[in-house]
């Protein structure tokens, strides 16, 4: 192929044809998918105004009382993500490209997925990072506006007793006027270490050796490989009907852009042409009510405060 601007505008457009072919075919992680609400994003940071998807209706008296959309607000910022391929113009001026189209596709495939994939981390991290109202995303000590108290964080082995624990603390949860919210657990979510326990909490016939009253629960599974070492036999229940703990906001791609030009540095300096694979979102846990996180240790016994992992 002869180095024209005309071919290589021609070879960028089938490039990217084959990158965004594979981001709308992309499948996301089954595993993730159903704690994720996506949202558009048009500015650097976007505001959620947490107190407004709480709280119930009210019977007239004197005046309804006024939810301040002002309060409890949290703020996401939008991040850049990318990765770029250089191809060698030689490949190029011989037509050996068609490996580039395999990577192309892989490329689109993965900045399809990429938010849903980083989900387990931004859980492990919540045991470290701050919410909006000071303690950690996971924390005992939250309180919500007005001053109701409320925890998310419990430190229980993954066994009958410690589910049936972890449950209720999850079904008891109040909302900022003190009401129940009526949580119903939908996901188990444990590592690879833990999965024969959850498996014998849900699923088994027979648990101390009577009937398992857990058993015919809705509850689904699910295994995050990234749930290892420290926070290996850590494990979440979530209650993902309604309202869903993580928002992914998309501000633009996924896109492949070019750096082809006979001017550009890769192009004039190394004889390469750059294509990258581009994203912008930002994602965090914005309705962390609806998880109870539980630190557990493996040798079936609760990790406590001064044992588990930071």
């Amino acid at each position: 192929m002869e180095i024209t601007q005309g071919n290589l505008t021609a070879l960028f457009t089938g490039l990217r044809a084959t990158f965004l072919d594979a981001v709308r075919a992309a499948k996301l992680p089954a595993n993730v998918a159903d704690l994720v609400f996506e949202s558009s994003s048009s500015k650097a940071t976007e505001q959620y105004p947490t107190a407004a998807v709480l709280g119930d209706l009210e019977e007239l008296l004197d005046e309804y009382t006024q939810l301040n959309l002002g309060e409890f607000m949290q703020n996401v910022a939008n991040r850049h993500f990318g990765r770029d391929v250089s191809i060698p113009r030689m490949n190029i001026q011989s037509d050996s490209i068609g490996m580039y189209k395999l990577i192309m596709g892989r490329m689109g495939r993965l900045a399809a997925t990429f938010p849903y994939r980083q989900i387990p981390q931004l859980f492990i991290n919540g045991f470290a990072t701050a919410w909006i109202d000071g303690t950690n995303v996971w924390a005992n000590g939250h309180v919500w506006p007005g001053g109701q108290a409320w925890d998310n964080l419990d430190y229980q082995a993954l066994t009958t007793p410690g589910y049936r624990l972890v449950r209720q603390h999850l079904r008891e949860r109040i909302g900022p006027d003190g009401q129940a919210l009526e949580l119903m657990p939908t996901h188990l979510i444990c590592g690879a270490a833990n999965e024969a326990a959850a498996k014998t909490v849900l699923r088994a016939d027979l648990t101390g050796g009577s009937t398992n009253v857990d058993r015919d629960e809705q509850i689904d599974i699910v295994i995050w490989g990234g749930l290892t070492g420290n926070y290996a036999y850590y494990w979440f229940l979530v209650d993902a009907s309604d309202v869903r703990p993580v928002v992914i906001q998309n501000f633009d791609g996924p896109d492949l852009v070019a750096n082809d030009a006979p001017t550009s540095n890769a192009r004039f300096k190394r004889e390469r042409m750059e294509y990258g694979a581009r994203r912008t979102f930002g994602e965090a846990i914005v309705a962390p009510w609806v998880v109870q996180a539980v630190r557990g240790d493996d040798d079936g016994t609760p990790a406590t405060t001064s044992t588990a992992a930071a």
